[in-house]
């Protein structure tokens, strides 16, 4: 027990930091920059993204395990991702609709346009893609999509306050907004390549 516990936390760790969803793979960069000036909403999609793409990952482990020994299982995978990615849409609203609580409704008003956009987004299908091709056992599945969905809020956050740092007049006019964000998000992803320990070529 204590050894599947270590996996799941080093699994954990990875995502979050060596192999961050947006600084290593740019997945929900384009969410990301739409979310960078409401702090709020940033957390929610964040914490939603981890919530779907935590749950998804149990049913794809489940689809994928049999599927293992077939070479022409990366044909229709994706297809059976995006299903199972449906499915939990629909249970999480189905449950959220059932529950009346009043603190929770007023919640859940401000969250329902995020419901969609945090279980049908790159950073949740690419996550599972990559779990789908490593040999990972459902803990380590389990908690690199949990690892994957916290390094996204947290890169969110970082890219976000980064922006409010390059909002001054020291930066050109033709590289104010997308464009020094995007230079800021690559020198970081670079960053956080480092960490992962690949040398240059030359």
């Amino acid at each position: 027990m204590a050894q599947v516990a270590a996996n799941m936390l080093v699994s954990v760790i990875l995502a979050i930091f060596a192999e961050n969803a947006l600084f290593s793979r740019s997945l929900g960069v384009e969410r990301t920059l739409l979310l960078v000036d409401d702090m709020g909403a940033m957390v929610t999609f964040g914490c939603l993204t981890t919530l779907s793409v935590t749950l998804t990952s149990l049913l794809t482990y489940l689809v994928s395990f049999p599927l293992r020994q077939d070479v022409n299982a990366y044909i229709y995978k994706p297809l059976l991702f995006i299903l199972c990615m449906v499915a939990v849409y629909f249970a999480l609203s189905g449950i959220a609709r059932r529950i009346r609580f009043p603190r929770f409704v007023k919640w859940q008003a401000k969250v329902r346009p995020h419901y969609h956009l945090a279980t049908f987004n790159s950073a949740v299908l690419g996550t599972l893609m990559l779990c789908s091709g490593q040999v990972f056992s459902l803990p380590q599945t389990v908690g690199f999509c949990l690892g994957s969905g916290a390094g996204y809020t947290l890169a969110t956050l970082i890219v976000a306050e980064g922006q409010r740092k390059l909002k001054n007049r020291s930066v050109p006019a033709s590289f104010q907004g997308l464009p020094v964000t995007l230079l800021y998000i690559g020198i970081l992803s670079l960053c956080i390549y480092g960490f992962t320990g690949y040398q240059l070529s030359f």
